[in-house]
């Protein structure tokens, strides 16, 4: 239970140092910075990871005008 907690805590974190980094990044840089990221993650499958990226570049999608 404790490690799980921990887990936990260590990506919160790191979700908080990823905004703090990223409120200046253009689009690509932001990109790039999410899939390495979610790339480098070993609690998630292969499958799930490539789920999230493309999650992630969904929101990043500018609406169309």
């Amino acid at each position: 239970m404790e490690s799980l907690l921990q887990s936990k805590l260590n990506s919160i974190i790191r979700l908080k140092t990823f905004i703090n980094h990223s409120i200046h990044l253009s689009d690509t840089q932001l990109r790039r910075m999410i899939t390495k990221s979610i790339r480098n993650e070993k609690d998630i499958s292969h499958e799930d990871k490539k789920d999230a990226i493309e999650y992630f570049y969904a929101l990043l999608r500018k609406p169309d005008q």
